[in-house]
């Protein structure tokens, strides 16, 4: 389809031509080259035809310029500065124009239509397509999505579970108690069993809590002696 394209819009450029030339050939009395490029053309009164346009628009910004213009002293002054182009294009091209009729001109006319025509059915096509493209694809993505969406929101769920169940579990615990009754030390036992397996750690405690006592035994001696003292003085 695109080589078809292509040829069409081959057809429709040579049918742009051939219009061209068409006028070019109503205009032959008047050549194309004789028209001056430097020094815009003046005529006089005269010369003018009598056919005018009625109410035809002034388009530059001179204020001078009459409303009321001719269609011949209109046209060359806006050829006027594209004569040597339009001289020289015509110049290469002319023996191709030369070898096309009017019935040709009417034939590409006729058929370029008809691939503008197809051209914009197949631009509908092509959007369509593509719309239906990005609505499968979308759809593709939400089923691939939707399953790893649920897991996130159960995932999420159980683990506020946990956390309030341990919350309610284990109130009273601080950090440090609740740390080290839940991480693992490098033996890879907890930290309680760890403790009770030691039975060096159990004699280290039992020797430490015997002497808090007499500590506290021989604190609590001093203190009576010094009240009794305090008393009878």
């Amino acid at each position: 389809m695109t080589e078809d394209a292509s040829a069409y819009y081959h057809l429709l450029k040579l049918s742009l031509q051939m219009r061209i030339a068409s006028q070019s050939l109503l205009f032959s009395e008047t050549s194309i080259a004789s028209i001056p490029i430097n020094d815009p053309p003046t005529f006089e009164q005269s010369q003018i035809s009598e056919s005018k346009l009625s109410y035809y628009p002034k388009t530059s910004f001179i204020s001078n310029e009459p409303l009321l213009m001719n269609v011949t002293e209109k046209l060359e002054e806006t050829l006027s500065n594209l004569a040597l182009f339009l001289r020289d294009l015509f110049t290469e091209f002319s023996h191709i124009l030369s070898k096309i009729s009017y019935q040709t001109i009417i034939f590409l006319e006729r058929y370029t239509g008809l691939a503008f025509i197809e051209l914009v059915n197949e631009g509908r096509l092509l959007a369509r397509a593509s719309k239906d493209h990005v609505v499968k694809v979308a759809k593709e993505a939400d089923f691939i999505l939707n399953p790893m969406r649920a897991d996130d929101v159960r995932k999420a769920s159980e683990f506020e579970q946990l956390c309030a169940e341990t919350s309610s579990e284990h109130p009273w615990e601080d950090d440090l108690r609740r740390r080290r009754r839940i991480i693992q030390n490098s033996n890879g036992i907890l930290y309680n069993e760890s403790i009770e397996n030691n039975s060096s750690d159990d004699i280290n405690d039992d020797i430490i809590t015997t002497a808090r006592t007499v500590i506290k035994d021989e604190y609590l001696l001093k203190q009576l002696k010094q009240e009794k003292t305090q008393n009878f003085m």
